[in-house]
């Protein structure tokens, strides 16, 4: 065989191997973008103030999410026979890419039952079907792909999808980080501003009236002062969870902590009988959380209330939650008077 023609097997050898393994750089290279991605965003979800549960599951959907990659990576380095072909190595890398699948399946459904309540009043508002649709979207775009990616490793583009749906969901846990307080893990004042301005702004809205009751902690600075400020905060946590359960339980309603121990609420509360109902099961629902603790000390909450009339075209988000402060005040007193009197 002469020079030349020996240069052109080799050049034709050399074109056929790149064009059967074309594929197999491209999916590399994605896969590894992917990990990337993924890894990042993992360490920024494990180093984040916001440590809920639902955040907690998504951050294990990453760490799926780079198992399997990583796996397919490697699916990738057997087809092109760089890692020794067998069908052991074949099987086992799509066991593993199949339990990602099953597993993923697993931590969407946990993480779309534990997103059905978010900082929204209303079930029919713009903002809350905007967090569901997301997450419906998310959940059937991950899991729809992984099983995609699992049967054909060629499909380079899918990677890119997933990387997209990812940062779209962190974008929006990061908006609404915000929003969130870092003790309590409830909306915090910003949070509960943005939920009256909807409400307030909102032309078309159904909602004639709305209750905002303003919540405080009777006797909080005692307990700071006896205590020490670690067993305050562990009493506002608590609180925070007494009223979880009762909007989960009792009263869908929007709760957020205002300002120190203070905690606002904002319910649909049609008349005087349904206000006083709500407020009595507010303080049932503190004071069976804190025996439930086993607390040295008790519980107790002074409650204001103001109502807000969709019509009236002159009220302001300040002027109700101060017309609410002043009620607080007034319970406050009136509740101090009663303790004087029976001692």
């Amino acid at each position: 065989m002469s020079l030349i023609a020996s240069i052109a097997k080799i050049f034709e050898d050399t074109t056929t191997t790149f064009s059967n393994t074309g594929y197999a750089f491209l999916s590399m290279e994605a896969y590894i973008m992917c990990m990337v991605v993924f890894v990042i965003l993992f360490n920024r979800q494990q180093n984040s103030s916001d440590q809920t549960e639902a955040r907690v599951v998504w951050s294990r959907m990453l760490f799926v999410e780079i198992i399997y990659c990583l796996t397919k990576f490697l699916s990738v380095l057997i087809d092109v026979n760089i890692i020794p072909n067998s069908d052991i190595a074949k099987k086992t890398m799509i066991g593993i890419n199949l339990l990602s699948f099953v597993f993923a399946g697993l931590l969407m459904i946990k993480y779309m039952i534990l997103t059905r309540h978010t900082a929204h009043l209303n079930t029919k508002r713009a903002g809350k079907n905007k967090t569901r649709l997301l997450t419906a979207v998310y959940v059937l775009v991950i899991v729809s792909l992984i099983w995609i990616q699992t049967r054909n490793w060629k499909n380079t583009f899918l990677c890119y999808v997933m990387i997209i749906a990812d940062i779209i969901m962190y974008l929006n846990y990061s908006e609404s980080l915000v929003s969130i307080d870092p003790l309590t893990k409830i909306p915090n004042k910003n949070g509960l501003y943005r939920s009256l301005s909807e409400i307030f702004n909102d032309e078309n809205s159904k909602l004639d009236l709305l209750h905002v009751f303003m919540i405080d902690v009777d006797g909080m600075s005692v307990i700071n002062s006896r205590y020490g400020r670690h067993e305050g905060d562990k009493a506002l946590k608590i609180i925070a969870g007494a009223f979880k359960k009762f909007r989960d339980e009792e009263h869908q309603c929007y709760i957020s902590r205002y300002y120190g121990d203070d905690f606002i609420i904002t319910a649909e509360v049609e008349n005087k009988d349904d206000r006083e109902l709500f407020i009595e099961h507010i303080r049932n629902y503190i004071s069976n959380a804190a025996m439930s603790r086993g607390l040295p000390y008790h519980l107790r909450v002074n409650i204001g209330w103001a109502k807000y009339e969709h019509f009236s075209k002159t009220e302001t988000i300040d002027g109700i939650i101060d017309e609410a402060e002043n009620s607080l005040n007034n319970d406050r007193e009136q509740r101090q008077s009663q303790v004087v009197w029976q001692k």
